[in-house]
């Protein structure tokens, strides 16, 4: 007898030893599921009711040849979810928070990116530089069932830009491991948009970038999709948040954008990044299908001027202009309707709720 196990939360785990086999089982149900129950050749019996905080599971001894399978789920539903593989190529700030979501749920985190040591406790590390050939070589080992691609240059310049995103994973799909994979999402930007004039643009509008890192970023998108592999590409805007004030510091020197002529903006908090990828990969393992391209900007394209207001306003500094002021990106406004309909809620659905969390944590680390 495998013996009794009682654990508590949402994720139910348990590891059967056999005499020449281990079975590993994820089980998941959702508050008000009144029952789950597993039922496997040999007789093995899994059954969760009543207080949805206790689960208890019971088995017997099992030899080679174990097969199971959920037969009977009740209530809000379950599902059984054997140890997934979560590949995350460029693992700065984004992966390592994505990745750590899904450690904590039994899932295999791979974190590649040129200085391993950087990556989180939990995370296997694969070292490789993107820039040199071999090192990429060591992906043809790893089954990942997600694959989240997030690169960034060293530099700006187009030469960088040109070796990460065309070069780079160019020889990035020459070297990954097909077998498992269900999903790529390659973390995209606005910048791939050439509008200027204030105009709505969602993932159907046309794509023309005129500068070096917009061009090579939609070069690969389109390497992605002559690859014929599953993938989604996430076009996010302007990202902010973290320890990072930059925004704020240009306000308190007197750096702001003109009122006129009015400049749309487009931005996104690093969290709802991350749980942008999380939602879609989530979704994704419900069985819901995932479009090609999602723009991921929060609800608010407002004038650049008015967030750079605001700021002045909250940090108690007057709203200065700077004449030689140059804006970063076209005027255009993100539609993410798409992202939406998904059923994506932003944390931070616009640049006060956002920035106001990220000045209160500046203050808290005074």
């Amino acid at each position: 007898n495998a013996g009794a196990v009682l654990i508590t939360q949402w994720q139910v785990k348990q590891q059967i030893l056999g005499a020449e086999n281990t079975v590993f089982m994820e089980f998941f149900t959702q508050p008000g599921a009144n029952s789950l129950e597993l039922v496997d050749a040999d007789g093995l019996q899994v059954r969760h009711a009543g207080a949805p905080s206790a689960v208890f599971l019971c088995g017997k001894h099992y030899t080679r040849g174990l097969r199971s399978r959920i037969v009977t789920g009740f209530g809000s539903g379950a599902r059984q979810n054997m140890e997934k593989t979560l590949l995350l190529i460029g693992c700065g700030q984004l992966g390592s928070a994505l990745g750590e979501h899904f450690l904590k749920r039994g899932w295999r985190v791979v974190g590649a990116r040129r200085n391993v040591a950087r990556l989180p406790d939990g995370f296997e590390p694969l070292a490789l530089d993107f820039r040199d050939g071999d090192s990429l070589k060591p992906l043809r080992e790893i089954q990942a069932d997600y694959v989240v691609v997030t690169l960034t240059p060293g530099e700006r310049s187009a030469e960088a830009y040109k070796a990460v995103f065309e070069h780079g994973l160019t020889d990035v799909l020459q070297n990954l491991n097909r077998d498992r994979l269900q999903r790529l999402l390659f973390t995209s930007s606005t910048s791939v948009y050439h509008q200027n004039d204030g105009s709505v643009v969602d993932e159907s509008s046309p794509v023309a970038p005129e500068s070096f890192s917009g061009r090579s970023v939609l070069a690969a998108e389109q390497l992605l999709k002559k690859s014929t592999l599953p993938t989604t590409v996430i076009r996010f805007g302007g990202i902010y948040g973290g320890a990072s004030l930059r925004l704020a510091e240009r306000v308190r020197a007197g750096q702001c954008a003109p009122r006129s002529p009015v400049h749309f903006s487009n931005r996104i908090h690093r969290d709802d990044c991350v749980g942008v990828l999380r939602h879609l990969i989530e979704r994704h393992e419900s069985g819901a299908a995932l479009s090609e391209c999602y723009l991921a900007v929060d609800d608010d394209p407002a004038p650049i001027a008015d967030v750079h207001k605001w700021l002045a306003a909250q940090l108690g500094v007057p709203y200065e202009c700077d004449p030689d002021y140059r804006h970063m990106a076209g005027s255009k406004r993100g539609d993410n309707r798409r992202l939406r309909e998904s059923g994506f809620e932003f944390r931070y659905p616009d640049y006060r709720s956002g920035y106001a969390a990220v000045l209160a944590s500046a203050k808290t680390q005074r």
